[in-house]
């Protein structure tokens, strides 16, 4: 059965009310972009820990923090910013709050640059939450497979594809999945192969699709593609079943199990989910091939079954996204 109700989604902070970036932010922000994206420069060994940014988008200034600059939602400005991408033409960022994706036709060389473009509205000042084809409704990851845009629309209960990339304001959204059309946004309960339940984190190559469903526990594999509305799922890591969605599969942490995963990445082989109530990392490394493949490895924890908060070099509280430009994560 579907539920209508709108879940109370734990939404980790990403960012405050801008976007920081440095010449490190390389990797299409828990995406690996299959279809060879813009060039970015990688990560260097000067590079150093607390290294100040070297940009800022939604602020004019690295020490403002106020959400839409204390104004109108405008091409300028943020409001709870989430995941970010790179794309063929330039990047993408989720401004949740205002309820968008933005859009720069190529990466900001400047403090504050405006952006060129946005998903779900057809004006940059407009901010309100709509299921639709051409509008979203808290959405909170992104993802770019080389042609299509993919958004984690996470109040809508589904992953929306825009294809190709848009150019321009309010564009229609060309497939859905997680739910049958796109005007609805019913949770499914239980959950199935075609379902989502407040999905967060998005990561997609040109062959695959990983999707953090969040409230299930669960991440979602696709692979090849989908090509057709609520389309389902491949595998699933995270529970035993399509069916299951408890937490930690009703027991405690196990290299199988999740507790309220939020991000994800992938590059068609590794693939890699930031757990976040269970404060630890997971990496597969290989490509799943059987519903509830267990991980190899797991980073903020010392076993595959301890889940507590931690600090310093090794530890971990509530990670929230994850990507890699291949050699680092």
């Amino acid at each position: 059965m579907r539920s209508n109700l709108s879940p109370t989604v734990r939404r980790a902070p990403r960012f405050a009310m801008g976007l920081v970036a440095a010449l490190a932010l390389a990797a299409c922000g828990g995406s690996s972009g299959g279809g060879q994206p813009q060039p970015q420069p990688q990560p260097g060994s000067g590079y150093q820990t607390f290294q100040a940014a070297a940009l800022v988008l939604g602020q004019s200034s690295f020490t403002a923090n106020t959400a839409n600059q204390g104004g109108a939602a405008s091409a300028a400005t943020m409001s709870a910013p989430h995941q970010v991408c790179f794309s063929k033409r330039g990047l993408l960022a989720v401004d949740a709050a205002n309820n968008r994706v933005l859009g720069w036709t190529n990466v900001p060389a400047t403090n504050g640059d405006d952006a060129d473009w946005v998903i779900g509205h057809m004006q940059f000042d407009q901010t309100g939450g709509v299921t639709g084809i051409g509008e979203l409704n808290g959405p909170s990851g992104v993802g770019f497979d080389g042609t299509s845009i993919w958004v984690a629309d996470s109040s809508s209960n589904r992953l929306v594809a825009y294809t190709p990339e848009p150019t321009q304001n309010g564009a229609g959204a060309a497939l859905v999945l997680g739910q049958a059309d796109f005007f609805s946004n019913g949770q499914s309960v239980p959950p199935a192969a075609n379902t989502f339940a407040a999905p967060n984190g998005v990561s997609a190559t040109a062959t695959t699709l990983a999707v953090a469903d969040t409230l299930n526990n669960r991440v979602l594999l696709f692979t090849p593609l989908p090509a057709a509305n609520n389309a389902p799922a491949t595998w699933v890591l995270g529970q035993a079943t399509m069916a299951g969605n408890a937490i930690n599969q009703g027991g405690t942490p196990t290299a199988a199990t999740m507790s309220q995963p939020y991000g994800v990445w992938t590059d068609g082989t590794k693939v890699v989910v930031a757990d976040l109530a269970n404060n630890r990392v997971l990496i597969w490394n290989s490509f799943p091939t059987a519903d509830g493949q267990a991980a190899d490895l797991v980073l903020g924890q010392a076993s595959m079954t301890t889940s507590s908060i931690g600090s310093g070099a090794t530890g971990m509280r509530g990670p929230s996204d994850v990507t890699s430009d291949g050699t680092r994560l």
